[in-house]
């Protein structure tokens, strides 16, 4: 019996002293605009995250966004610190790439890149295409319902319907001038039904 114990005191030891190597972690990456960060982003990130360990979030410049699309509210700075601070994220990285090469994917070892499936065929190839070759592009569900555009649409709409709210005064004929653009731009916008770009 005072063998086993002796025995059983070894192993146990041996064990403890046996470094155990870790699993490698799957990397994910997603990259995104996030400007007037909201939920819609939230359910993203966190659907995201859930096809691997460690998620990578790539925020684009202010110049990069405006060659596509409009300029954000928030600066690239400001964007990055938000999402920063959502528990999904590990990293950011700032100034990411419009295009996700297979060098960019060897540099922070990623493993999957993750995009909205509201994508279309064009932006996907232009942005997308070495990643989607390699066999690391999923896309996902994109969250209906909200969106950083539809915000803006709804500031447009709340200070039309409470022009007393406008700083500007509501006897000023920069008041006037400010409520026609405003108006003129959700006809526009209602009229060309835009599809809106989650992220």
């Amino acid at each position: 019996m005072k063998y086993f114990f002796i025995a059983l005191l070894f192993v146990c030891l041996s064990c403890s002293s046996v470094e155990t190597i870790p699993s490698k972690k799957t990397i994910v990456y997603v990259d995104m605009v996030a400007d007037l960060f909201h939920y819609g982003h939230v359910a993203f990130l966190s659907r995201a995250k859930k096809a691997g360990d460690y998620l990578i979030v790539g925020v684009h410049s202010d110049e990069d966004v405006i060659k596509y699309k409009r300029k954000p509210i928030l600066t690239m700075l400001e964007r990055s610190k938000v999402v920063s601070a959502c528990k999904y994220v590990d990293e950011v990285i700032t100034n990411a790439p419009l295009k996700v090469t297979e060098d960019f994917l060897k540099k922070y070892n990623i493993d999957i890149v993750i995009h909205g499936d509201d994508i279309n065929e064009q932006t996907k190839q232009d942005f997308y295409g070495d990643v989607e070759k390699l066999g690391k592009l999923k896309l996902i569900s994109y969250t209906t319902g909200i969106s950083t555009t539809d915000i803006l649409r709804r500031v447009e709409s709340y200070f039309i319907e409470n022009p007393n709210n406008l700083p500007l005064g509501k006897y000023t004929e920069l008041y006037h001038l400010f409520i026609n653009l405003l108006q003129t731009r959700l006809a526009s916008e209602i009229t060309q039904d835009k599809p809106v770009d989650e992220i």
